[in-house]
C-alpha cells in the first residue's frame, strides 16, 4: 500500500471530516492575513524543520520509494527528495493535513488535466521521522525550475511573460472548475517548469471551496479589499473567484513592472497597515500600473479592470487574459508568443538539466602528475576528481581556482573507490576526446569548442586515468568512447580534408548526444550525491561556473555550458548576464 492509499485509508477509519471542513494547521508565513474565524496557528512545520536541520541525520525515508535528502533544502519546508528505484529527483514539501486534504479532493476527480495546472504530485502521506524529530505530511512534488520570483530577476522579455499570463489564467480557472479557491496566489507560488514549458500552480495549503467561509488568506499584499475589510470589521467572508482575480492581477502587475518587493504604494508598511490600508475605498495601485513600461494603454486598462476595488466591478480571469496582444497584433503575435516559448522551454530546460558538468577527469592530487608504478603505493596516493571547461575559443590556460571553494576540495578519492570505478567510464571519455583533440590540432585545427582542450594537461590526465584503469581492470567502456576511438584512429591515418570534416560533424554530434544523455547525467549527479557534495542550485562547481548562452549565439543558443573564470569573462558576451 502506498503512503498516499495508507494516509486515504486511516482518515476513512477515523471518520476524518472532507476537504474543506477540516480545520488549518501550522504552515502559515508570518505575514499571511488570518481571517476573524479562526485565530492564527503557531508555525509548526517551522518547529519541525529546525529539529530536521539539528538532527545527525542527512537522509529520512518518506514512503516506501522516496526519502528527503536534508543537506538540499529548496526553500521553506521544501527539501530535495529522491526515488529510490531509478534515483529521480524531486521535492517534498512538509505541509499541514489541510494540503493534503486538497491533493486528495483532486485525487478522487480523476481530471486528467490536472497536471497541466497543478505542479504534479508523485506521492503523499505523514512522514514519521525519529523520535528528536516527530512526524508531519508530506508530499512529493516534481521538480520545477524556478518559481516567478527567480525567472523574473532572470530578466523574461514580454513574449515569456504573456505565455505565463496564459498558463496562471487557465490554471486559477481550473480550480474554479473544480470549485477551489486557490488564496495564496503570488509571484512564488508559481512554478515554471522547463521540460513541459509550463507554468503551474503550488502551495495549496490556504486553498477554501467557493462559496464557503474562507479561514485565511495569503500574503497581506495580495490581499483583496474585500477580504480586508472583512478583517479591520472583524467578520467573515465567503470565498469568491474574484479574490484569486485580485491575487492573480497584483502577482501579474509585479511580473511587468519589474518589482519582486513590495509595489510602491504598500512601501514601508506592516501586514496590518498593508490590510487596513486596502481595506479603504479610495486605495488604487495606479501608479504601479502607470510605470509598466512593458505595457501599452490598452494593456494598463486591463490591470485596472481587474484590479478595481469594489469586486461587483473588477474584472474576470478572461479580461486579464487580455494582456496577451492578440486582439490588436492578430495572428502573428501568437506565433512570435508561441516561437518564443519554444525558445524558453529549450533555455529553461537546458538549466534544469545540466546541474553538473559533462566532461569529468582525474589528477594525482599534489598535481606533480608523478605516479608510484607499485600497486602498494598507488593505492595510497590521493586523486582528486576535476572537470573540464566546456567553451574555450582560444589557447589560454584556464583559470581553475577562481570560482574554486572548499567544496571542491572535498573531492579527494582513493584510486579503488567505488566513485572512481563508476566514474572512470565517463573520464575515460574525457581522455579519448583529449586525444582527438591532439590529432586535430596536429592535422590542422581545432573542431569549435568540443575539442578545444588544455592539451598542457593532457599528460597528467592521461597519467591518473591510466592508473586507475589499471587498479579498476573490469570497467566497462560507453559507446561514445568506442566512436571516439575510431575517429582517433581515422585521423591518424592521414585523412584527406573532406574526411577530416567529416570525422569532425560526427564528433560533435557523438558530444551533443553524450551532453543531452538523461542516464549519463542522473548517474553523474548521483556520484556527486555519493560523495558528499552538494552540488544543487550551485553556480559553481569544482572551478567551473554555469553559464547560459545567449539566444542569438551562431552555435550554441539557449546551451548551458560549464565554464572556468577566464573563458566566462573572454567571451562574456556570448552568455547571457
Amino acid at each position: 500500500m502506498s503512503a498516499a492509499d495508507a494516509w486515504v485509508a486511516q482518515r476513512a477509519r477515523q471518520n476524518d471530516k472532507p476537504f474543506f471542513q477540516s480545520s488549518l494547521s501550522g504552515n502559515q508565513e508570518e505575514d499571511e492575513v488570518v481571517g476573524p474565524v479562526v485565530p492564527k496557528c503557531a508555525s509548526d512545520v517551522d518547529q519541525l524543520v529546525k529539529r530536521i536541520h539539528a538532527d545527525s541525520g542527512h537522509t529520512y525515508l518518506l514512503s516506501e520509494d522516496y526519502y528527503l535528502y536534508k543537506d538540499e533544502m529548496v526553500a521553506r519546508s521544501i527539501f530535495t527528495a529522491y526515488r529510490q528505484k531509478g534515483r529521480q529527483e524531486m521535492v517534498v514539501k512538509l505541509t499541514n493535513e489541510h494540503e493534503l486534504h486538497f491533493i486528495e479532493y483532486l485525487n478522487d476527480r480523476a481530471d486528467k488535466h490536472t497536471s497541466l495546472f497543478v505542479a504534479d504530485w508523485k506521492t503523499f502521506g505523514v512522514a514519521t521521522f525519529n523520535a528528536s524529530i516527530g512526524s508531519c505530511p508530506f508530499i512529493v512534488y516534481e521538480r520545477g525550475t524556478a518559481n516567478l520570483k527567480t525567472m523574473h530577476d532572470r530578466r523574461l522579455n514580454p513574449f515569456q511573460m504573456y505565455a505565463m499570463v496564459i498558463d496562471l489564467v487557465d490554471a486559477v480557472k481550473f480550480l474554479h472548475r473544480h470549485g477551489v479557491l486557490h488564496g495564496n496566489l503570488c509571484l512564488t507560488n508559481a512554478l515554471f517548469c522547463g521540460h513541459s514549458s509550463k507554468t503551474k500552480l503550488i502551495d495549496f495549503a490556504m486553498t477554501a471551496k467557493l462559496n464557503l467561509p474562507i479561514r485565511t488568506y495569503g500574503k497581506p499584499e495580495y490581499c483583496p479589499p474585500e477580504v480586508a475589510v472583512a478583517i479591520v470589521a472583524g467578520r467573515s467572508i465567503d470565498a469568491t473567484p474574484a479574490m484569486d482575480a485580485w491575487a492573480l492581477a497584483v502577482t501579474l502587475l509585479k511580473l511587468f513592472s519589474r518589482r519582486t518587493d513590495t509595489l510602491v504604494e504598500l512601501a514601508n508598511l506592516d501586514g496590518p497597515r498593508i490590510v487596513r490600508k486596502l481595506a479603504s475605498p479610495s486605495f488604487s495601485f495606479r501608479e504601479s500600473i502607470d510605470t509598466c513600461l512593458h505595457l501599452h494603454q490598452p494593456q494598463k486598462d486591463v490591470l485596472r479592470k481587474c484590479l478595481a476595488w469594489d469586486p461587483a466591478a473588477r474584472g474576470s480571469l478572461d479580461d486579464l487574459r487580455h494582456l496577451v496582444p492578440v486582439a490588436k497584433t492578430g495572428q502573428a503575435s501568437l506565433d512570435a508568443i508561441s516561437d518564443k516559448l519554444t525558445g524558453l522551454q529549450i533555455t529553461m530546460w537546458q538549466l534544469d538539466k545540466f546541474l553538473v558538468p559533462s566532461m569529468w577527469t582525474l589528477r594525482e592530487k599534489t598535481g606533480r602528475g608523478i605516479l608510484p608504478k607499485a600497486r602498494k603505493m598507488l593505492l595510497k596516493t590521493d586523486f582528486a576528481i576535476e572537470f573540464c571547461c566546456e567553451m574555450r575559443h582560444d589557447d589560454h590556460p584556464c583559470d581553475m581556482s577562481s570560482y574554486r571553494s572548499a567544496a571542491d576540495d572535498t573531492l579527494v578519492v582513493a584510486v579503488n573507490s567505488p566513485l572512481v570505478e563508476k566514474a572512470l567510464p565517463y573520464m575515460k571519455v574525457t581522455l579519448k576526446l583529449f586525444k582527438l583533440a591532439s590529432v586535430v590540432a596536429g592535422a590542422g585545427g581545432l573542431v569549435g569548442d568540443f575539442l578545444n582542450f588544455d592539451l598542457t594537461t593532457m599528460d597528467r590526465i592521461h597519467a591518473a586515468i591510466g592508473a586507475a584503469q589499471s587498479i579498476n581492470d573490469n570497467v566497462g567502456s560507453l559507446g561514445l568512447e568506442d566512436k571516439l576511438a575510431d575517429a582517433v584512429a581515422r585521423l591518424e591515418q592521414n585523412a584527406s580534408p573532406d574526411e577530416m570534416e567529416r570525422v569532425k560533424r560526427e564528433v560533435q554530434d557523438a558530444v551533443t548526444q553524450f551532453r543531452q544523455d538523461e542516464k549519463m547525467y542522473e548517474t553523474l549527479k548521483q556520484l556527486l550525491v555519493d560523495a558528499g557534495y552538494a552540488f544543487n542550485h550551485r553556480g559553481h562547481i569544482g572551478g567551473l561556473t554555469k553559464k547560459l548562452v545567449r539566444a542569438d549565439h551562431k552555435y550554441f543558443p539557449g546551451q548551458v555550458r560549464w565554464v572556468c573564470a577566464h573563458h566566462a569573462d573572454a567571451f562574456q558576451t556570448s552568455f547571457v548576464q
